[in-house]
């Protein structure tokens, strides 16, 4: 792996016309092609996981972390019958998922696992902070997911922490995060605001970071900065910003960075076609 495609992505649960933004969040992840893709706000019903589904279209791997208390969520849709939670695609196998609870009142997780990359164990993790609370309470949440990032498996590569973190840059809430990680997008992208959240929900007013001068970017992609191994950003950029065939698949932008890791020489992407989906 002299170089990994990673994105971020909340997929805006299952408001809308979900059935048909389902199409436009594939048509965009076939676009921007990431190796490993952290997700919020999957859902799951009785017949699907939209993680699977969109792991079987793209011949990925994939893992889910369902969150522990729905009802926050499914009250918001008027359906008992639906789980949220975040998950995980992968160009190669993941091994060694783990789930952690964020906050059980807003059905909060962070999902983890090793991906197998062909040189090595690359820790990956994506999560969900609360939008809503102090910034003590959801401050630990980010403590818990840095704990966790830093807890996982022994791997060859450092770990890669992403997600919806509902916190600007510079926010009090990320200081957990930012003191072991850096900021894929302000390293490869000085002074560019880069906002992700599109708005558009009625969420609108649950948005503590998200100013009236623009969209604040509160997805994020981190990378860690020690062991001596930290990756170099080649580069960082939005997804997602524009509706397919009229529909737009989410109120937030994806994230997009090309990490290499700096013990290896840059060159191409490396592309190795997995076995197919499994369900981890």
């Amino acid at each position: 792996m002299t170089s990994v495609r990673v994105m971020t992505w909340n997929l805006w649960w299952r408001f809308g016309d979900w059935q048909e933004r389902r199409k436009a969040i594939l048509g965009i992840l076939e676009e921007t092609d990431p190796d490993v893709c952290g997700l919020q706000e999957v859902w799951q019903d009785r017949d699907e996981n939209l993680a699977g589904w969109l792991a079987a279209e793209l011949g990925l791997h994939w893992a889910w972390g369902p969150a522990r208390n729905q009802h926050h969520w499914q009250a918001r849709i008027g359906d008992p019958d639906v789980q949220q939670g975040t998950a995980i695609l992968s160009r190669w196998p993941l091994t060694g998922v783990r789930t952690t609870i964020l906050s059980e009142v807003h059905g909060r997780t962070a999902l983890g696992a090793v991906v197998q990359t062909p040189t090595g164990g690359l820790p990956f993790l994506t999560g969900h902070l609360s939008s809503r609370g102090p910034d003590t309470f959801r401050r630990d949440q980010a403590l818990r997911l840095s704990r966790m990032a830093v807890g996982m498996p022994d791997a060859v590569h450092p770990p890669v922490v992403t997600g919806d973190f509902n916190a600007a840059p510079g926010s009090p809430v990320l200081e957990p995060l930012t003191d072991t990680f850096c900021d894929a997008w302000a390293e490869a992208n000085p002074g560019d605001p880069g906002g992700t959240w599109l708005g558009g929900t009625a969420d609108t007013a649950l948005r503590p970071d998200a100013g009236a001068a623009g969209p604040a970017r509160i997805d994020h992609i981190l990378v860690c900065r020690e062991r001596g191994t930290a990756k170099r950003v080649v580069s960082a950029r939005l997804a997602a910003l524009r509706p397919v065939a009229g529909i737009r698949a989410s109120d937030h932008a994806a994230v997009v960075a090309d990490l290499v890791d700096r013990r290896l020489p840059a060159g191409h992407r490396a592309v190795v076609s997995g076995p197919g989906p499994s369900r981890t």
